[in-house]
This record gives C-alpha cells, structure tokens and sequence, in this order.
C-alpha cells in the first residue's frame, strides 16, 4: 500500500504546510498600544509600560519636548532604556504645527483633514514603515505579547 494512503503527508504537502505556517508567522498581528502622559509622572508610566510588558515606545511627537520634566526626548529616552525598554522618536507620525493649531481651535474637521493629508506624505510612510519593522523586530514575551 503507498504511505500516502496509509496517512503520511509527502514532502510536497509538508513543504506546503511549511509555507502556510511561515505566512501565518508573517501575517501575525502586533498589537500597538497607545499611551499618554498628561498627568503621569516619568516613573509611573514606565511603571504602567514594565506591567504591561510594553519592549518599545515609539514616540509620535512631531516635537518631543516637554515643559514637564523628565518628559523631553533626551530624559525620556534615558530613563526607558535605564528600564529596558527601547525608545525610538519617529516625528513623521506626530501632528504638524498647522494640525496642532487647529486642534487647540477646536476645528476638529480641519485637524482630521490636516492630520490625514500629512499622514500620506513621505516621511510619514517612512515612520509608518519604520515603526511597523521595530513592531515585528521585537521578540514575543512568555505570554505571547510583542
């Protein structure tokens, strides 16, 4: 009797299974999370991060300074990598100064649009390109979170 009657699975179908089970790999979704700091200290939000066993922030700030200390690129970036967490700044995903303006008007259409037209610029596909490989870069902990 051939073994594929008897149940074995030829090299054929176990290069295809293979293939299947590589872009099931390939396809799997990050989760991204988001995160603010309004009324949070440096130290409570690595805090929240380490307990949700975040492995890198990624910061959308178009300008990554902060009037409240130990939130500026250069004191963050410090006290994340001094926690084990990676930082990485990508300012083509954060909101252009026209954008902001119109936020803080209140003219939420306006932001939308603004916010939309910038996110189909160059360096905002770059960013966006950027972070979703730092996303998959970033090995999946214990419990199956990246």
């Amino acid at each position: 009797m051939p073994s594929a009657a008897r149940g074995a699975i030829s090299r054929r179908e176990r290069s295809k299974l293979a293939c299947r089970a590589e872009q099931r790999r390939r396809d799997a979704v990050t989760t991204l999370w988001t995160i603010g700091y309004a009324r949070a200290t440096p130290e409570s939000l690595i805090a929240t991060l380490r307990a949700a066993e975040i492995e890198l922030l990624v910061d959308v700030r178009a300008v990554p300074a902060s009037r409240r200390p130990g939130f500026s690129k250069g004191a963050l970036a410090a006290a994340l990598r001094e926690a084990g967490i990676d930082y990485r700044h990508l300012k083509g995903l954060g909101t252009p100064a026209a954008g902001r303006e119109a936020a803080r008007a209140g003219r939420l259409e306006r932001f939308e649009a603004i916010f939309r037209t910038h996110l189909e610029s160059l360096e905002a596909q770059a960013d966006s390109a950027s972070a979703s490989s730092a996303s998959r870069a970033i090995r999946p902990t214990a419990t199956g979170r990246s």
